[in-house]
């Protein structure tokens, strides 16, 4: 089976999370303040659920409500979420309101991680562009 990248929104939350410092918060940690279960908060930020001994399946499909949580214990923000192409999920978590002040490095960290998804989209973007090109040059080698 092909593995599939993690959606935007579990990309967004996994740099997040990763980018705060000292040291990042583990899954379960956050998982707890967002009254969710480590499980549940893993599948979503790694995109994917284990069904069987070595068999994923894609998580693509969070709810809002959920997605919202999780940015929340994040301090990610709408437009964050938004970017992600997560609109839905921006619009739960301005009804909930904000987790609590943001202090510089979490901003800081929100910033980074929200820079990181965008890199790592375009290097997506990039590798299907150039996969596309090498299928066209293919195809003109043959024609000709």
């Amino acid at each position: 089976m092909t593995a599939h990248p993690p959606p935007p929104e579990s990309q967004l939350i996994h740099a997040a999370r990763q980018a705060i410092q000292p040291k990042p918060p583990s899954m379960a940690d956050c998982a707890r303040q967002a009254g969710m279960s480590a499980e549940r908060w893993r599948q979503i930020e790694q995109g994917k659920a284990r069904v069987a001994p070595g068999v994923d399946v894609p998580v693509t499909d969070a709810p809002a409500e959920t997605i919202a949580a999780m940015a929340r214990v994040l301090h990610l923000t709408a437009v964050q979420l938004e970017l992600a192409g997560r609109p839905d999920a921006a619009d739960a978590l301005e009804r909930l309101g904000p987790h609590s002040l943001q202090t510089m490095d979490q901003m800081r960290a929100g910033i980074l991680a929200l820079q990181r998804q965008y890199e790592a989209m375009q290097r997506q973007i990039s590798a299907t562009e150039k996969d596309e090109n090498d299928d066209d040059d293919k195809g003109q080698r043959h024609a000709g």
